[in-house]
């Protein structure tokens, strides 16, 4: 018992002993997460806000550099330009400018542009020119600032906001060790005491008794478990003088039952001597009328065999009719569908060809649209000839064209009367097969209706004839079963005759064991008065 409670009690110490560095991992761990994720929101924070003035500041520069540099851009003034960007160097932030002819050449540029993976901020503005009311685009001016001083500015934050992490981390780690220390030392005190109670030393002093707080009721629980133990201990020795008691009062009650068990057990083998040998008359009277059973049991399995074969024929019959009908059912059922498919591509060809008249009735109107067209052209034309004529000279050339156009505009008309002639064409093909469609539609339906009749006409014939072959088989199981339990009572009074024969034997050899019997009866009182 020594052994088994020190071992767990060993390694529940060494578990608590862990408790403390746990929890300081564990608040360290919230503290690093949470000022990690307050860090990370103030330097996002910071580096929206820097990106937002350095955007700002890029568009201001760039408009008030635009103006300073239109005037020389026009006047083809390049030096001049190049020294309003040479004003730019001033600013620490400049990464590149250029400045642009409207067709896409460079006149001016300070700086280089930012190497591929360097954040810049970039701004296009274009330079326009005041003509009068008109205002003119001549160029664009593109300005970009770096982001390298905005970076550096990020990465002094956060490198402050970790020597502040670390500062944070320690004070906390230092505190909750403190804390833990106070609260973690009387709960061990507490529980060495506890495993010296189950190492079974019950005359110590439980600890902290005398508290107030959670370790003071702990204190009262150990208490309680040590008075237990005590009590534990007492019921145990109570039992043991209660046992040696009742071990006494056994050997007497044994004796008395010993007694009556001899008294009662001469009798007992007296009837059980009587019984065996009715019990042999018995058997025999059973053997002669099992084995008539058996005879009459055999006459009745011939019967009902001849009568099962008889209904498995007709059954069989039935359920090839039954077959035939459902195959033919079902090959009805499919005209059915296949009618119904028929009637609804019907249906879909009905529509197609009437859109198909729609849309030759709106190719008629696009037509007549076209005709009007061409007559408006080749009036125009007529128009344009006689202009022409009268500019003389100056005006063969459009003569020419009009001439041109006046042939275009007759081909047209010669054209639309053609497609109107085949568009009136198409209208009357899609009439008529608009109704020749309508009448294939109604005989399918037709045939449907006639499909259905015939198609319900052969499930009725399917059900009779069905609910005949369950009929017929049902019967057939029927007779099955009589014949199946016929051939059981046969067996049943094969077995009965044996079962009668062993009864007759076993009564016979039972006279014998009753002197058996009362032998060991007297063996068996002798050891329980002995006991």
């Amino acid at each position: 018992m020594s052994e088994e409670s020190t071992a767990p009690g060993a390694r529940g110490r060494a578990k608590r002993a862990r408790l403390a560095p746990r929890v300081i991992a564990m608040l360290a761990g919230i503290t690093a997460a949470v000022f990690a994720v307050a860090v990370g929101l103030g330097v996002w924070h910071l580096k929206n806000l820097q990106t937002s003035a350095l955007t700002k500041r890029a568009d201001l520069v760039s408009q008030l550099q635009r103006g300073a540099v239109a005037n020389p851009l026009w006047q083809y003034n390049f030096e001049a330009v190049q020294g309003v960007l040479e004003s730019l160097k001033s600013d620490p932030d400049l990464q590149h400018a250029v400045v642009r002819k409207k067709g896409g050449k460079v006149v001016a540029e300070v700086g280089k542009p930012a190497p591929e993976g360097v954040g810049t901020t970039t701004v296009s503005q274009p330079i326009v020119r005041q003509q009068g009311e008109e205002t003119k685009t001549i160029g664009e001016l593109q300005l970009s600032l770096s982001h390298a001083r905005v970076n550096a500015r990020i990465e002094t934050t956060v490198m402050w906001a970790l020597g502040g992490l670390a500062v944070l981390l320690a004070l906390q780690i230092a505190g909750s060790y403190l804390v833990l220390r106070y609260f973690t030392r009387p709960v061990e005190t507490m529980t060495r005491a506890m495993g010296r109670l189950a190492e079974g030393e019950l005359e110590l002093e439980v600890p902290a008794r005398d508290r107030r707080d959670e370790i003071g009721r702990m204190a009262d629980a150990v208490q309680v478990f040590k008075e237990n133990a005590a009590d534990k201990q007492r019921l145990e020795r109570e039992q043991e003088e209660q046992r040696q008691q009742a071990e006494a009062e056994k050997r007497r009650a044994l004796n008395e039952l010993a007694d009556t068990f001899e008294s009662s057990v001469a009798e007992i083998a007296r009837r059980v001597a009587d019984g065996s040998q009715t019990v042999h008359q018995t058997a025999s009277e059973m053997s002669e009328r099992v084995q008539r059973a058996a005879s009459d049991a055999g006459e009745v399995a011939s019967s009902a065999e001849q009568a099962s074969m008889n209904t498995q024929t007709a059954a069989s019959s039935a359920d090839e009719l039954s077959t035939s009908i459902s195959e033919v059912t079902r090959q009805i059922t499919e005209s059915s569908v296949m009618a119904d498919e028929a009637v609804s591509e019907a249906q879909r060809a009905d529509g197609t060809v009437r859109s198909l008249n729609d849309a030759a009735q709106k190719i008629g109107d696009a037509v007549s649209l076209i005709r009007d067209i061409a007559e408006k052209t080749n009036l125009l034309a007529l128009n344009a000839t006689i202009e022409a004529a009268r500019a003389g000279e100056a005006g063969k050339g459009f003569a020419v064209v009009a001439d041109e156009v006046k042939s275009l505009a007759n081909q047209t008309a010669k054209a639309t009367e053609q497609i109107a002639e085949n568009v009136e064409g198409i209208q009357g093909a899609t009439g008529e097969a608009v109704n020749a469609i309508e009448r294939i539609g109604s005989r399918v339906r037709s045939i449907n209706e006639t499909v259905t009749q015939v198609a319900s006409s052969a499930e009725q014939q399917n059900t009779a004839t069905s609910e005949i072959a369950r009929t017929l088989a049902s019967a057939s199981d029927g007779v099955q079963t009589v014949n199946s339990r016929i051939e059981e009572v046969r067996d049943g009074t094969g077995t009965t005759g044996e079962m009668a024969e062993t009864v007759r034997t076993s009564a016979e050899s039972l006279s014998g064991e009753v002197d058996t019997l009362r032998h060991e009866v007297d063996g068996f009182l002798a050891k329980v008065r002995a006991a």
